[in-house]
């Protein structure tokens, strides 16, 4: 009986183990960019030492880095296969994708900073904006307009 009990056990950890890691998903850093924008060009030499260094990184080898071009007539089908809620507030956008959702980077600018970020573990700290729904300006326009229709009826 107590043999039973054991490889029940033994199973069972096997099957959560299993379970753990087939919900693993990669992590994704991308960049939205626009050729014209001055802030892009200057990030442009930090963000490829910033890539070199990931892509020789142990804890990053499953992890995808992707680049978009502001021009590009696929942007926005790029952008929603990437992640339904995935906005682009301004040039440069610097995103991370995981299992939890997307955050966006609103960090230094300078390699070493972005690596730290790309690597970080925790999704609110190192610049890390975690946002699990996108607000539109639609929406931010309503809010802002309700909100002031409440003020004047004061």
């Amino acid at each position: 009986m107590t043999t039973n009990k054991k490889n029940h056990k033994k199973n069972y950890t096997q099957k959560k183990v299993a379970n753990t890691h087939s919900q693993h998903k990669p992590i994704m850093i991308g960049l939205v960019y626009a050729n014209w924008c001055g802030h892009c060009q200057h990030l442009k030499p930090e963000w490829e030492k910033m890539k070199e260094s990931l892509l020789k990184h142990p804890h990053f080898k499953d992890g995808k880095i992707i680049e978009i071009e502001d021009g590009d007539v696929e942007k926005e089908e790029k952008m929603k296969a990437i992640h339904p809620n995935l906005t682009v507030g301004g040039y440069p956008t610097i995103f991370k994708k995981d299992s939890k959702g997307i955050g966006y980077y609103s960090g230094n600018r300078h390699s070493n900073e972005l690596l730290k970020w790309a690597l970080e573990k925790k999704p609110l700290t190192g610049g890390y904006r975690y946002r699990s729904k996108s607000i539109t300006t639609k929406s931010t326009k309503s809010i802002r307009k309700s909100a002031t229709k409440n003020v004047m009826k004061k």
